[in-house]
């Protein structure tokens, strides 16, 4: 039995349709042999019944003869005429062919058959002789004709009649028999058929038994299982075996066993989340929510389940949220709602709402996520923008012009040391005025705020305006730059791109060693034009070069490191990608960088 139950459906299926089959095949057969042997005993019967006529045929056509002659062997007293006796004769023989036909497959009644015909062959030489005396020497010789008439009577009655006889009597017999074989040979067909089927019908029975048994029963506890695993209660003991159905049920045990694993995932992230998780009817009532409630909202999760969701909103925003919930369940797409909800100890909360409608389940799913510190860090962010632009960047373009009128000697000459520390003060000035440029930008960039003045450009133009603008520190650091730009024009913007192209050089110098080169090319790319910033400096490690564009990052080590805001190519990135462009670096550490960007071809 485990050996069965370890097979394949398929397999105790075919086991189990080819036994009945292999019983059909051999009841046919046997069915098939019992025809046979009724055809085969019927052709005997009409074999027997052919040679019998035959011998009877022979036998009358004998005794014609014998009638024909007198007791004193003269046939001219027969009754029959010379012509008929003749043919009389001719008949015998004819017959006594059909006895050898028909016996052709007995070799001892064939054998009788050809022992009958050269006696025959022999009665008639002696016959035709008697025939031959008579008409020549007519009733003189009737003595000397007696001896051999004797001969030929005792011929017709012993010699040729014995053995033919005898066959004639078995073949009748044979013949007689037949009907009783062949009545036994069709019962026997008759049982073999009823038989054949009550044992189909038996194997009918007990293979319906077994399939409802076995698969039936088995089906519907697998259907069990799956209202079960849709109820949440625990399923049914896996089936026993290893055939198809019992491997689908380990599976489907595995199955749900999975899911429950990822449904308690799921639930510990849900209640371990920061974020309000809940669902809300179609009406506007919680129907669901996390134990992030209490902490965001100062209600339990128990308790804001049928709670009406607007009840917890600020009441300058429910307008704001109502046609919000109506967009969501209309469109039935992922939408978000900024509004302010209240804590229950009264305190305002700044959210930020992610919903989707289910039409399926006819509830509103969200994630409200609090963004109260988001927004004052926003708003503190606005807040020193305002005092960069208005009460930082106009003193020290103030201290910039009085740093220049001190330096043009226009209230007396400075000494040595006068004019070195007026030389400092003027570069810290333009490194804090740099600092507010590049905080002004990056805040118009990531508020995209910052428009572009798009028109046809010289490449040539941007970069010789942008090398003139590090002239003074290429001078200081003893830096050449070597320019390889053809006349290429884009579509930019020749400020900003001039700020892209400008940052750049200024690091390239920067890095590049005293007397070092940089060098500037431009080329034409898929309907783009590449311009490329090349120095000589210490290059950038592989480990790190994946953050050269992020803001506030320093990617040289602490000794290699140059003064900056940490901004300048976090806006450069900003500034290409706003053109349509991009900007990448290449860098071998010991040999220098390789900083270039696309701007599309006007």
């Amino acid at each position: 039995m485990s050996m069965l139950s370890s097979l394949k459906l398929s397999t105790k299926l075919l086991i189990m349709l080819s036994l009945p089959l292999a019983i059909q095949l051999a009841a046919l057969g046997w069915l098939v042999n019992l025809q046979h042997e009724a055809e085969v005993e019927a052709a005997r019967a009409q074999h027997a019944r052919d040679v019998a006529s035959a011998v009877s045929e022979l036998t009358n056509d004998v005794i014609r003869i014998m009638a024909a002659v007198s007791a004193e062997g003269n046939m001219s007293q027969g009754y029959l005429t010379d012509s008929d006796l003749m043919t009389q004769v001719h008949l015998c023989e004819v017959h006594l062919k059909r006895i050898k036909d028909l016996t052709m497959d007995d070799p001892v009644q064939h054998e009788a058959a050809l022992e009958a015909e050269r006696t025959m062959i022999r009665s008639r030489a002696l016959f035709m002789k008697l025939r031959q005396s008579e008409l020549t020497s007519g009733s003189a010789g009737i003595l000397d004709r007696m001896v051999p008439w004797q001969q030929l009577r005792k011929i017709f009655a012993n010699d040729v009649f014995h053995d033919l006889r005898k066959m004639g009597r078995e073949q009748e017999s044979v013949a007689a028999r037949s009907p009783e074989v062949q009545a036994r040979l069709r019962t026997q067909m008759t049982y073999l058929v009823l038989g054949l089927g009550l044992v189909f019908t038996g194997c009918t029975a007990s293979l319906a038994f077994y399939l409802v048994k076995t698969f039936a029963a088995r089906i519907d506890l697998m259907h069990d299982n799956t209202l079960r695993l849709a109820a949440g209660r625990p399923l049914n003991p896996p089936i026993v075996g290893e055939d198809e159905l019992a491997r689908l049920d380990r599976v489907f045990h595995e199955m749900a066993r999975s899911l429950h694993q990822a449904a308690e995932k799921e639930r510990a992230i849900i209640d371990n989340a920061q974020d309000v998780i809940c669902t809300i009817d179609e009406d506007g009532h919680f129907t669901s929510a996390n134990p992030a409630t209490e902490e965001l909202l100062g209600v339990s999760a128990e308790d804001i389940i049928g709670m009406p969701a607007i009840s917890l909103i600020n009441a300058d925003d429910v307008s704001t949220a109502l046609k919000f919930f109506d967009q969501v369940q209309k469109q039935a797409t992922r939408r978000t709602l900024e509004v302010q909800m209240k804590h229950f100890s009264g305190r305002p909360i700044d959210t930020l709402w992610s919903a989707y409608w289910s039409k399926e389940e006819r509830q509103l799913f969200c994630v409200i996520h609090d963004i109260t510190e988001r927004l004052l860090t926003e708003r503190l962010k606005q807040d020193l923008m305002v005092m960069v632009n208005h009460d930082l960047r106009s003193p020290l373009s103030t201290l910039q012009v009085i740093f220049a009128l001190l330096k043009s000697g226009k209230y007396g000459q400075l000494n040595q040391e006068g004019a070195e520390v007026l030389n400092r003060g003027e570069r810290n000035c333009e490194r804090l005025l740099q600092l507010t440029r590049d905080l002004l930008d990056h805040d118009r960039l990531e508020a995209h705020k910052m428009e572009l003045n798009i028109e046809r450009i010289s490449v040539e133009a941007v970069s010789a305006a942008a090398i003139e603008s590090v002239a003074g520190l290429t001078q200081s650091r003893d830096v050449l730059i070597v320019v390889d730009v053809p006349t290429l024009f884009v579509k930019g913007d020749s400020m900003r791109l001039e700020q892209v192209l400008s940052n750049l050089l200024s690091n390239a110098v920067k890095y590049s060693p005293v007397g070092g080169r940089v060098a500037v090319q431009a080329t034409s790319q898929n309907g783009q034009a590449v311009i490329s910033v090349a120095d000589q400096g210490p290059g950038i490690s592989p480990a790190k070069i994946d953050q050269v564009f992020e803001r506030f990052k320093q990617v040289q080590d602490p000794g290699k490191q140059q003064a900056g805001t940490g901004l300048g190519l976090a806006i450069c990135k900003a500034l290409v990608e706003l053109h349509g462009g991009k900007i990448w670096v290449e860098s071998t550490v010991g040999k220098g960088s390789q900083f270039s960007f696309s701007v599309p071809l006007a």
